[in-house]
């Protein structure tokens, strides 16, 4: 009876260190970037092959998608301070986010494909304002001000 009990405690034991190693796609390939603050209808993450319910203080990490759906918002706050607003029937990713000024890596890079979207920039583009792109089908936005409003139609 020892030896099955053992059998089965080292088999139990391999599985928690297999399972321990596993970590989800999203944890592996992003950080945080940054927090989900306000929600209005019906608004997801896009995490690889994945689409998940936005929540208020939900993560955003880099290389999500962020999609709304008609008469719906989310407001999302960068860990910068940047805040980003996604208006109706919108789509967007984070390409890149680097907020590390004591080391001097400052990025942050969107991508609108359609919708509507505000954007009040942070510390990233107060420091370095040639470090904030927001791309969009027909060009990239060059950041000259603190706050703008895009709009793509689809």
């Amino acid at each position: 009876m020892n030896s099955i009990l053992r059998s089965v405690a080292v088999f139990l034991g391999a599985v928690i260190v297999f399972t321990a190693a596993i970590e989800p796609s999203h944890a592996i390939d992003g950080e945080i970037v940054g927090r989900i603050k306000t929600v209005q209808g019906a608004a997801y993450l896009v995490r690889g092959n994945d689409q998940i319910a936005a929540n208020v203080g939900g993560d955003v990490l880099k290389g999500d998608g962020v999609k709304t759906a008609g008469d719906s918002a989310v407001g999302i706050s960068f860990r910068d301070n940047t805040t980003l607003s996604l208006g109706p029937e919108s789509e967007m990713t984070i390409d890149d986010f680097a907020f590390e000024p004591k080391d001097d890596k400052l990025s942050f890079s969107t991508a609108l494909t359609q919708g509507t979207f505000v954007f009040l920039t942070g510390q990233i583009a107060a420091l370095r304002p040639d470090a904030v792109r927001v791309a969009t089908p027909g060009g990239q936005v060059g950041i000259r001000g603190t706050r703008f409003a895009v709009k793509v139609a689809k």
